[in-house]
């Protein structure tokens, strides 16, 4: 029966107990300040902080501790939180040929544009989601949802979010793919591509070399037609054929051409 009594806690335990409370605190504090914890180290802190809790923890006890600064700070956490576990999407960036064999295949451009890819749904698709994926693909690039407003989320203005102004301004823009839409923006992945300029002057090599031009070729049957079109003919003796335009119908595309007036500029691993 003596094995069933509960033997009271000697006073110095309890004493002892209260310190390591104590010293938890002031271990939770330290390792939090920035001043004596690197941020790696803090993060992990936070981290085995929150893996400690479960649906039942007491946390009145906890938020009773808190200041009314650090309750808002946490409310906007949570809120973030929740919101960011709805994502139900995420853009998975390949070559061309890999995207074109989903459904949900895109191409971007802008400043911080160029790839290829496409969204890889965590659960299959419902009807909602494949109109805002429609409608906000921007959004669901960087978020994997559109953005709170467009989802009528409380505390959330009405204006234009960062990813859709971003589609105005050209910063980042996602297209379904099409051949000859990414051929005019020039995001067409291709070995060789070539610039004309049917205005050469003889000495410019340098200028054109480095010039801008407006229209980027991807054939070369295309860009030689045109060039034979330009053409002044200037290197032509009579009764023989252009000089110029015999360069132009041998030229093979590997190098740049100068042939008259015509310089045909070639841009290796576009």
């Amino acid at each position: 029966m003596s094995n069933l009594i509960k033997i009271p806690e000697k006073k110095e335990n309890r004493i002892e107990n209260n310190s390591q409370i104590l010293d938890l605190t002031k271990h939770i504090k330290t390792k939090l300040k920035k001043s004596s914890f690197g941020r790696v180290k803090r993060i992990k802190c936070l981290q085995e902080i929150g893996k400690a809790f479960d649906q039942y923890t007491d946390y009145e006890y906890l938020l009773n501790e808190m200041s009314d600064e650090s309750i808002r700070e946490l409310e906007e956490s949570i809120s973030r939180i929740k919101f960011d576990r709805k994502r139900f999407t995420k853009f998975i960036t390949c070559d061309r040929e890999e995207a074109s064999k989903h459904p949900s295949a895109y191409f971007t451009y802008g400043e911080f544009g160029g790839d290829y890819g496409y969204f890889e749904n965590y659960e299959k698709f419902t009807e909602q989601q494949k109109e805002w994926l429609e409608e906000y693909p921007e959004c669901c690039y960087y978020n994997g949802q559109p953005c709170g407003r467009y989802q009528h989320e409380e505390n959330n203005d009405y204006e234009d979010c960062e990813c859709v102004l971003g589609k105005e301004y050209s910063s980042l823009v996602l297209c379904d793919l099409d051949e000859e839409e990414e051929k005019r923006i020039g995001v067409w992945k291709q070995n060789l591509v070539w610039n004309l300029n049917k205005d050469y002057q003889k000495g410019d090599e340098k200028y054109n070399e480095g010039y801008d031009y407006n229209e980027c070729y991807y054939s070369l049957h295309n860009i030689k037609k045109d060039a034979l079109n330009y053409c002044q003919h200037n290197n032509k003796e009579e009764n023989k054929d252009c000089q110029d335009c015999d360069k132009i119908f041998e030229y093979d595309g590997q190098k740049s051409l100068i042939a008259g007036n015509i310089y045909i500029n070639t841009i290796i691993n576009n």
